[in-house]
């Protein structure tokens, strides 16, 4: 049985045998994905996969630290030793040498081709630098062009507008946006009719860094309590 107490604003646990446990820091970094990772403010995160890492380490033994910023910076510190955890597919490259999944998907993603009816010019409107797992490079070799913004409210914008023809997304941050998000109001006044054509599910996993102080201890505290789910 474990006990805390607050000395010099850090918390600190005895053990029943009064060994002292010091909590260990660690570090979550997130890309904006609604509804499960949304951000407010600068760098403030929010969401279902906060609130689970919150509950899968005791706070008398963890201390967990969250910022969202773009992919590529997530990449970057992650490489560099500065996150601790993320949530990503296993095919990304930025993170397949230094990287422990867990066992258990955290969330199977969608990627999906919406089309507006009626239009054939074939421009797509997607977030730069992402493959889509092969999806970009599929639709490329059928004659699509693509129109490269930085995230998915720019890519939804440009296609509502009529900037693009049909928008590559993701489905749970697309379907987000346009019914549940604070934009569903300005989404709504385009009205505009659309298909969508399923592409590819591809599982998302916890991520924990190799270089992390016991990285295998953190890993298996989330298979643990995913085992019990």
């Amino acid at each position: 049985m474990i006990s805390s107490l607050l000395l010099c604003n850090h918390r600190i646990a005895f053990s029943s045998n009064n060994q002292l446990f010091i909590p260990q820091k660690i570090v979550v970094g997130l890309i904006t994905f609604p509804p499960f990772i949304q951000k407010k403010g600068n760098h403030k995160c929010y969401g279902a996969a906060i609130d689970d890492l919150q509950k899968i380490f005791s706070e008398q033994l963890y201390t967990l630290t969250f910022y969202c910023a773009p992919p590529s910076r997530i990449y970057r510190d992650f490489n560099n030793g500065l996150i601790d955890i993320t949530i990503n597919v296993k095919s990304t490259e930025s993170l397949s040498s230094n990287v422990i999944y867990s066992q258990k998907p955290y969330e199977v993603l969608e990627v999906v081709l919406y089309s507006q009816a009626n239009k054939k010019n074939q421009k797509v409107a997607s977030i730069r630098s992402f493959s889509y797992h092969g999806m970009r490079h599929q639709l490329e070799s059928d004659g699509y062009k693509f129109v490269d913004v930085t995230n998915t409210k720019e890519a939804i914008a440009v296609f509502l507008r009529g900037g693009t023809d049909s928008i590559l997304s993701y489905k749970q941050p697309f379907e987000h946006y346009l019914n549940e998000g604070a934009e569903k109001h300005k989404y709504a006044a385009f009205n505009v009719s659309y298909t969508y054509k399923k592409l590819i599910s591809v599982p998302s996993y916890f991520a924990v860094n190799a270089k992390t102080q016991r990285a295998l201890e953190i890993v298996n505290k989330i298979d643990e309590y995913y085992l019990h789910q």
